[in-house]
């Protein structure tokens, strides 16, 4: 039986999203997984972690798929996903290689950057963490 060539949707997901838990580099994740070809994962791989070069990378990552590391970019998406229905909003974050969660965190961030009175990280993610569990709540009725 030869290697297989085409994947579903599923399986890249589950495979990338078992490397984002994993803590592992590119390369020590793709030598645990012989049952696919290393080009196939790494190519995978390559499109949702572009920043994380270990492996040998011939071609650099285009600056549309780049996590913004300032605070101007990060701004910009904020601007850009406003009014984007959820939908619009994940094929965005997917095609820049974002999490949805990420873009709250800058949201919530862009909106509080002038109060004096700012809420600590701490606190917003507890309310992010109620807000999400009442949601997942109201979707199980």
């Amino acid at each position: 039986m030869g290697t297989k060539t085409s994947f579903s949707m599923e399986e890249k997901q589950q495979l990338v999203n078992e490397f984002a838990k994993s803590g592992l580099t590119k390369s020590e994740f793709i030598r645990l997984h012989h049952e696919y070809k290393r080009t196939t994962i790494y190519s995978w791989l390559q499109k949702y972690f572009p920043d994380n070069a270990d492996v040998n990378d011939s071609t650099d990552a285009s600056d549309s798929t780049k996590k913004p590391k300032d605070s101007i970019g990060k701004f910009k998406m904020v601007l850009e996903t406003a009014k984007m229905t959820d939908i619009e909003v994940g094929a965005y974050c997917r095609s820049n290689g974002i999490y949805a969660s990420e873009l709250n965190v800058w949201k919530v961030n862009c909106m509080n950057a002038n109060n004096s009175n700012k809420e600590s990280l701490e606190t917003v993610l507890k309310r992010l963490i109620a807000e999400n569990k009442l949601l997942k709540e109201k979707d199980s009725k």
